[in-house]
């Protein structure tokens, strides 16, 4: 997701793009979710490997980002709180489907 994300210029997280398509897909083919249902809690129990990569390019290049502390971390914060947003979205979704 993160290849798409970079190809649209969107600026978002893949793992955000990915739970926003998963939700466009949910929504569009209902038969989806009855296909995805018995992966559905398996996906909501891991989803916070979502934020691994944020975490680790953090981790990896503190040097580069002297200076940008603010920013960075208004967009860890805006970032979360869409995850769990789309997350919260995707879960909803999948409770009235059942």
């Amino acid at each position: 997701m993160k290849s798409l994300s970079s190809a649209l210029t969107l600026p978002l997280p893949g793992p955000i793009v990915g739970l926003l398509l998963l939700l466009l897909g949910f929504k569009l083919w209902p038969a989806l979710f009855t296909l995805m249902a018995r992966h559905i809690p398996a996906l909501l129990s891991h989803l916070a490997l979502l934020f691994l990569p944020a975490t680790v390019g953090i981790m990896v290049s503190y040097r580069l980002l002297d200076g940008y502390w603010p920013a960075v971390i208004t967009a860890v914060i805006v970032s979360t709180v869409l995850s769990l947003l789309a997350g919260i979205l995707v879960f909803r979704y999948a409770d009235k489907q059942r």
